[in-house]
């Protein structure tokens, strides 16, 4: 009996077991589909009451396909649980989670869109765009023309050609190169404008002052020769024997309004030569052969007679080796088919180079002082000259002569009935950046009545042409309308 109870009570347990376990399978199972219903209709719930009256009436279906499925003892195990309730309390759950979850995102995307759309921004909508033709001008073809305005039209073709010939290509593009730089004029120490210092007071009242606050202050050669040689004195520069830098800012202009003064190189023989440590090769034109020789042995490089000229006009002879040109009276006329090719080196009695003492010519140009005129590239109505004159050691005597003969040389490039050639002269050394203007006025050339007369009378024609012109074109569309 013992033995039949044991296993009674063994039995007993092992379908406990197997109860509970089916039992835990079951509501895993019903718990899953349950979870699926919820999440099935959570998101039918989305769309309002319809929905959530879709979802009870799949819990109620649900519930009963689990009555029906209820088999065995099941229920006496769990006699207060009831399938309608226990079945579909997770589902439930996950229902309203659920349906919180999407409308939630749902409500921040409509809340995203509508700030999106109230700034302005083009993300979330289409883009619209105007298009809006403009019309170009009419042309009038077919409307005529009157005198007046094909005078005005060809003066205009006239004017843009005049000042497309003014410049040859290669002139222009040294030009614009020329603009991106600074003007050699206004480099250091920069030129001189009167109209900058009308304001400025005349002299400052102590010794010590800064330039550009007063007007330009003029000193004598002699002071500005002392200044220099304090500079230059052992105790600061050390060097007494510097050469002297004369500096030249020059008007270009001439009578015509598109013509300027040429520029030059010459050389200007001085009353008082200095080294001036240049090594200058000089050409010599001698007929007679003894003056040849004699040329040579004074400094020429060669002598040469009229049987070279022909070589030198067929370019069988170079004379761009040679720095200056020299010549004995002798030879004057037969040097003249050389004026084109020598240009400024062309022998003359004006620059020095023509004279019946060819060893006297010959040391003047070796000795006397290398004179360069060069007009500014980018402001042509500007030029430069730059020339040493000397050297401190000299008496002040001495350089000022020397300065005198360089300025006379350079005004006979100018008419002096225009105005004065010389803006501002600049006295400076080699090396140094310190410069002192002088007063170069009492060597200026004076011009005469006559030549002030011719001026003014070739400005008066100019004038009275230019006023015919303006009458003319004022006339010419009354003309043309009595004419209609």
């Amino acid at each position: 009996m013992s033995d039949s109870s044991s296993n009674k009570k063994n039995d007993e347990c092992y379908n406990t077991v197997a109860i509970t376990n089916n039992v835990e399978a079951l509501e895993f199972g019903r718990t899953c589909q349950s979870c699926a219903a919820g999440v099935a209709a959570g998101i039918l719930g989305l769309t309002g009451f319809y929905g959530f009256g879709l979802y009870f009436v799949s819990v109620l279906i649900q519930a009963a396909i689990w009555n029906m499925k209820a088999q065995g003892n099941w229920l006496s195990y769990f006699p207060e649980r009831n399938s309608l309730t226990w079945s579909h309390g997770n589902g439930l759950l996950t229902f309203v989670l659920l349906w919180v979850f999407f409308y939630g995102m749902v409500h921040m995307l409509s809340l995203v869109r509508q700030s999106m759309t109230s700034t302005g921004c083009n993300m979330l909508r289409p883009v619209a765009a105007e298009v809006v033709q403009t019309r170009g001008r009419k042309r009038a073809l077919k409307q005529t023309i009157t005198r007046q305005q094909k005078l005005e039209r060809r003066m205009k073709r006239e004017e843009k050609e005049a000042a497309r010939k003014q410049y040859s290509f290669m002139e222009k593009i040294n030009i614009r190169r020329m603009k991106n730089l600074l003007s050699p004029s206004q480099q250091f120490p920069g030129r001189l404008n009167l109209d900058e210092e009308t304001n400025l007071p005349e002299k400052p009242s102590l010794d010590v002052f800064i330039k550009s606050h007063f007007k330009t202050q003029y000193y004598t050669v002699s002071e500005a020769l002392e200044m220099h040689r304090e500079l230059q004195s052992p105790a600061i520069y050390n060097n007494p024997n510097a050469p002297i830098r004369l500096r030249l800012e020059l008007n270009m202009t001439t009578e015509k309004q598109t013509k300027m003064v040429t520029g030059s190189d010459e050389i200007v023989p001085v009353p008082f030569p200095f080294n001036h440590n240049e090594k200058r090769t000089i050409l010599a034109f001698a007929n007679d052969l003894k003056l040849q020789e004699l040329a040579v042995e004074s400094g020429a490089e060669i002598a040469l007679g009229q049987d070279t000229i022909k070589k030198i006009i067929k370019g069988q002879f170079r004379t761009d080796d040679y720095d200056f040109c020299v010549s004995h009276t002798d030879m004057g006329s037969s040097i003249l088919p050389l004026r084109g090719i020598l240009k400024t080196r062309f022998p003359t009695r004006a620059n020095g180079g023509l004279g019946d003492n060819l060893p006297e010519l010959i040391e003047k140009f070796k000795n006397g002082v290398k004179l360069n005129i060069k007009a500014d590239p980018v402001y042509p109505i500007w030029g430069l000259s730059d020339c040493v004159v000397g050297r401190l050691s000299m008496p002040n005597e001495e350089i000022e002569q020397n300065i005198a003969t360089v300025i006379a040389a350079t005004c006979t490039h100018r008419n002096p009935a225009l105005g004065s050639f010389i803006n501002r002269a600049l006295l400076m050394t080699i090396p140094g950046e310190e410069n002192y203007a002088i007063d170069v006025k009492p060597w200026l050339p004076v011009p005469t009545e006559e030549e002030i007369e011719k001026i003014e009378k070739r400005k008066n024609k100019k004038k009275k042409k230019d006023e015919k012109k303006t009458e003319e074109s004022d006339e010419a569309p009354a003309v043309a309308a009595a004419a209609l």
